[in-house]
């Protein structure tokens, strides 16, 4: 679970696969994200509230846009679930961690 820089926003992940958007004030999921095969264990905001990066089970990193809602990149390497991911401040890398050795 994490807000976006604004505050405006939740994006949180969960054991169905998905990543939900939701508006903090009026506290409705304004996007359902779908593409993950298996249980989203990190979610991620870019500074500029645009993208959202999400790390799996599933072993794989997707590259989300916020405002479409589609997923732009998959990024494959890991041997084992990605258990974090973090933009770094400008935006253009992502770090991840995962249970790879």
């Amino acid at each position: 679970v994490v807000f976006s820089s604004d505050g405006t926003k939740i994006a949180s992940g969960s054991n169905d696969s998905a990543i939900r958007i939701w508006d903090v004030r009026s506290g409705q999921c304004e996007n359902t994200l779908k593409g993950h095969d298996d249980s989203v264990n990190s979610v991620v905001f870019s500074s500029d509230g645009t993208k959202i990066a999400s790390g799996s089970l599933d072993k794989t990193i997707r590259i989300w846009d916020v405002r479409s809602g589609q997923c732009e990149n998959t990024l494959k390497g890991h041997d084992d679930s990605v258990n974090s991911v973090v933009f770094s401040s400008d935006g253009t890398k992502i770090a991840s961690g995962s249970l790879d050795c």
